[in-house]
């Protein structure tokens, strides 16, 4: 059985795009039917449909990806659960385009970037 990968979106309601997310999804060769998205969901505690989809669409094998880590998880302890629920399954996660340099770039989970981010549409 060959692997597959999967691909994850999140948007907020502060004009995030969704289809820019979806378009760096599909040009990190994630298909078009494996291209799960949760847009206009704010909040710590919302359920995200779209993440529990993608989540049971992956097997052993597969990879997960996502545009950024700030994406999937919505804190440090969202990040570490999500991971260890990777890990289990033997599921692959990939941030972007690994194949970039992050040049200096970092990932935070501090409300006042996350504020920011959510603002910027990134």
């Amino acid at each position: 059985m060959s692997s597959l990968t999967a691909g994850y979106a999140r948007t907020s309601l502060f004009g995030n795009d969704a289809e820019q997310q979806r378009a760096e999804l599909l040009a990190l060769a994630v298909a078009p039917d494996r291209v799960y998205l949760d847009a206009g969901l704010v909040g710590m505690t919302r359920p995200r449909p779209a993440l529990g989809e993608a989540l049971a669409a992956v097997r052993c094998g597969d990879t997960l990806v996502v545009t950024a880590l700030f994406r999937l998880a919505r804190s440090t302890p969202d990040a570490v659960n999500l991971l260890g629920k990777l890990i289990a399954a033997e599921v692959a996660l990939a941030v972007g385009d690994v194949r970039q340099p992050l040049k200096g770039r970092r990932c935070s989970f501090s409300p006042h970037l996350l504020n920011r981010r959510r603002r910027s549409g990134r």
